[in-house]
């Protein structure tokens, strides 16, 4: 079965823009947006094209309409590196301009978002994780320290759903000309979510070797692959 949104257990949807949807808390997510990538790497001197702007902000605003929710989170790597150059803090700083100030806005570290809090000030507010009801909200990367770890410990403890990202997980489909195409995915585990990156310049991981040590340690139960605005779900054998 096809369709645009996937329900993977009561009230917890994954939709085929590349986000999840708690429909309880009213909570939308989405991670690894990675803004200013094209400016960040002609920083360092390769000269990737900067016609297409950054749409992260146009694309969240129309999950925003549709969904209305009372809080929205980003599961980290905001940004694609926090470079002290203007397109890269203005876009930062138009995409909080974006969100209504009635809604909750939870900005998570992620491992390329160092120096963030620097670049935009104070007022970004970003954390290292987050916790709302029965879900807990993290990046997912190695170096994320002694309270994350901490907080996944007591997710685990608590049977929390945990909500991650940083591995930009994609899936490898063929067909029977042995033609292949990679799509991104949701990774679904036991308790455990990995989103798909919300970035369209992200590329996809389809291996089964994993950054995070939360999935070094666990089997992904199933995959949910994006083809355009369908949701594809594939159970792992």
């Amino acid at each position: 079965m096809e369709q645009s949104r996937y329900e993977v257990a009561p009230g917890i949807w994954l939709d085929a823009r590349r986000a999840l949807w708690l429909a309880k808390p009213r909570v939308l997510a989405v991670a690894d947006l990675h803004i200013g990538y094209a400016w960040a790497h002609r920083q360092t001197g390769q000269l990737m094209p900067i016609t297409a702007p950054d749409d992260v902000t146009e694309r969240l605003a129309q999950l925003r309409e549709e969904y209305r929710p009372g809080r929205i989170v980003l599961v980290g790597d905001i940004v694609h590196r926090a470079v002290p150059i203007r397109p890269v803090s203005d876009e930062f700083r138009r995409l909080l301009r974006s969100f209504p100030t009635e809604i909750t806005v939870n900005l998570v570290m992620g491992n390329h978002d160092r120096g963030l809090q620097e670049l935009v000030g104070d007022s970004a507010g970003v954390k290292c994780y987050t916790s709302i009801g029965n879900y807990v909200f993290l990046h997912g990367d190695a170096g994320s320290g002694e309270a994350v770890a901490e907080a996944i410990r007591d997710a685990e403890h608590r049977d929390q759903w945990i909500i991650m990202g940083h591995e930009h997980p994609a899936v490898t489909l063929t067909d029977s000309a042995a033609t292949w195409e990679k799509y991104p995915c949701f990774l679904i585990c036991d308790r455990l979510i990995v989103l798909p990156a919300f970035s369209r310049w992200a590329a996809g991981n389809s291996r089964d070797e994993y950054l995070s040590p939360l999935l070094q340690c666990r089997s992904v139960q199933m995959r949910v692959a994006i083809l355009g605005d369908r949701l594809v779900p594939i159970r792992s054998e």
